[in-house]
């Protein structure tokens, strides 16, 4: 396989995980993760893992479009961001529920 099929790859698997690690926003969700990784290291490492594993996979999807052309490499970065914006998370404000 080549390195632009490697480097959309790794951003999709980058915008799964990060679509599905928890939300910091929700306060009750927060609470039971905490509690959960105070028990369980395996947990805290997952929960670790989730907020770093998203930005490297599409960082490192990026850099193998660049290595396969700078068209490529532009195109990936644009879909990148699109990614990241269309996938993050609502933030609320506290107040309102």
């Amino acid at each position: 396989m080549s390195p632009a099929t490697w480097g959309i790859l790794t951003i999709v698997l980058g915008a799964i995980i990060y679509k599905l690690s928890p939300n910091p926003a929700d306060d009750e969700v927060m609470h039971s993760i905490a509690y959960a990784s105070y028990r369980n290291r395996l947990i805290r490492y997952g929960i670790y893992l989730s907020g770093i594993l998203p930005p490297l996979l599409g960082i490192v999807g990026v850099i193998l479009g660049f290595l396969s052309s700078w068209k490529m490499g532009l195109l990936y970065l644009i879909i990148a961001v699109i990614l990241w914006i269309a996938l993050s998370p609502t933030i609320r404000p506290g107040g309102s529920r």
